[in-house]
């Protein structure tokens, strides 16, 4: 009782200060994105920390830091190491944003530690990796994606087993060991290291190779299509993407997020759509989905096992629980026997032995109305990974287990003067065996360019609403160039939009189009 009247009798006196407190946090949120769309990152970056301090519980702070950071790792202070420790623990923001940022700021720290020389040097950084809490949560949360910093934890792994000195560290082999279950024991190490895991303990063994393993057989399946089949083998053994949790912020409805990006449109998304997520893979997408939309029935499908379990397990780790998965192959999505109000498709249609026949599978379940959002890679920014390809190439005729994988990378890495391998190092997807499989050794891939897309849109009939900036400053960027679009439906403006973007482009095309209504 006594604390009951203590809240009545002081809550109508902070109201207003509370009040303030939101509005002063929601004006320093729109800064930051002035700034950031005007291509100021150091303001836009203050705005945001600002923001953040000022409603530190604040959804919509916390993704706009988060993203700002992930854009902008190079640019965060040693006066920020305690706030980013909390971001990256937080359980409602995806690490891999913060984790960049992370690894600047402790080589921003004491560069020398990136460097270990000797022994002495090699202590030296075991001790502080130990004791450091940033740097274990840094390991312990996300693949490690600098390659300065991950050669360097190599050396220092191999010295820890060498030595025989990773009982003195134990919370720096506990990271390492969570880091090997996060990268999928993507670090390659040598013949001296393997002859000696044979007989090591398995305390300093898990710091190399997770438990589990991958299939060396093929997968038993009656995918009528080789394509599939090998795709399918692909996910079964590595299930693709890793993710632990996702950045959440306060959005609008899927229906007042449609009317936005189509405002002559018809008004055909009810409240509670219908959604399905089409090659959910792990199920990081059908969480977004079920996350943003709380409203929405989401359903999600794939054509791997291994895939639909792992989704299953970290929707329900994050609480996107409104969620109904099913094994199937999107070729054969009208098995679900219903019509759907909403299609997400992302990173799929490319892998697709005819991704224009798998488009069409969709768009025949999609309500009239409907709407369909799709990521499709680029083939103009995919010129990157058939360079490195070609790098490896004696490799890629190889089965593919994990050592193969380590040696891919290991391959791709000593070829930092190479400026596709440098860029595709650069890659978060590089930091795992999974996503070097992907990127790298696919068995197959069929890109897109813009022309394809607007083909695509008339033969499947769809009409396209918008393509889709990832960041305020490329929206900027855009509007700068091509005022005459300002709901980005122009195709040959996007074309040239592509190629001048090409030095940041992410390599995709992010979109969304319509079923239009029956007459």
């Amino acid at each position: 009782m006594k604390s009951t009247a203590s809240a009545d009798a002081v809550g109508p006196q902070n109201a207003a200060p509370r009040d303030e407190t939101v509005i002063e946090a929601a004006q320093l949120r729109r800064m930051a994105r002035a700034h950031w769309a005007a291509d100021r990152p150091d303001a836009a970056l203050a705005a945001a920390w600002a923001a953040y301090e000022a409603q530190a519980e604040d959804r919509n702070g916390r993704a706009l830091l988060a993203r700002l950071l992930h854009r902008y790792p190079h640019r965060v202070g040693r006066d920020k190491k305690d706030a980013l420790l909390g971001l990256l623990r937080h359980p409602q923001v995806d690490p891999d944003e913060i984790s960049p940022a992370g690894w600047h700021l402790i080589g921003s720290a004491d560069g020398r530690w990136t460097d270990p020389r000797d022994d002495v040097d090699l202590t030296a950084l075991a001790a502080f990796v130990d004791g450091d809490d940033l740097a274990r949560a840094l390991l312990e949360e996300s693949p490690v994606a600098d390659r300065a910093v991950e050669r360097t934890l190599t050396r220092l792994r191999r010295w820890l087993l060498l030595a025989g000195g990773w009982p003195n560290f134990p919370r720096l082999v506990a990271a390492l060991c969570a880091q090997a279950t996060l990268n999928g024991g993507a670090w390659p190490f040598d013949e001296t290291e393997r002859a000696l895991l044979g007989g090591a303990s398995r305390a300093i063994v898990a710091a190399y190779l997770p438990e589990g393993g991958t299939p060396t057989t093929p997968i038993a399946g009656g995918d009528a299509h080789a394509v599939t089949q090998a795709m399918r083998q692909m996910y079964e053994g590595w299930p693709f993407p890793p993710w632990r949790r996702i950045t959440m912020a306060s959005g609008m409805s899927l229906r007042d997020e449609v009317r936005q990006l189509d405002p002559n449109g018809p008004e055909s998304i009810p409240v509670d759509a219908s959604v399905l997520v089409a090659g959910c893979g792990t199920g990081r997408e059908a969480a977004l989905v079920a996350l943003a939309y709380p409203q929405t029935r989401v359903a999600a499908i794939d054509l791997s096992a291994a895939n639909i379990d792992h989704a299953r397990r970290r929707c329900a780790a994050i609480g996107a629980t409104n969620i109904r998965f099913q094994r199937l192959d999107l070729h054969d999505c009208a098995q679900l026997g219903e019509r759907f109000d909403a299609i997400f498709c992302s990173g799929v249609l490319h892998c697709l032995p005819d991704p224009e026949a798998g488009w069409s599978a969709l768009a025949a379940i999609l309500r009239p109305g409907g709407i369909m959002k799709v990521m499709v890679y680029s083939r103009i920014t995919r010129f990157q990974v058939t360079a490195a390809r070609s790098l490896i190439a004696d490799l890629l005729a190889e089965p593919v287990d994990d050592d193969l994988l380590r040696r891919v990378r290991r391959r791709i890495m000593e070829r930092a003067d190479h400026a596709a391998a440098k860029r595709i190092m650069e890659t978060q997807i590089f930091s795992t065996l999974a996503g070097t499989y992907v990127v790298l050794v696919r068995p197959h891939e069929d890109p897109f360019d813009v022309a394809r897309i607007a083909r695509a849109l008339d033969h499947i009939g769809l009409r396209l609403i918008a393509f889709l900036l990832p960041s305020p400053d490329a929206i900027a960027r855009y509007a700068a160039q091509y005022p005459h679009d300002p709901l980005h439906r122009d195709t040959a403006a996007w074309a040239r939009f592509e190629k001048s973007e090409l030095p940041r482009n992410a390599g995709q095309y992010v979109f969304m189009c319509r079923k239009p209504l029956a007459d």
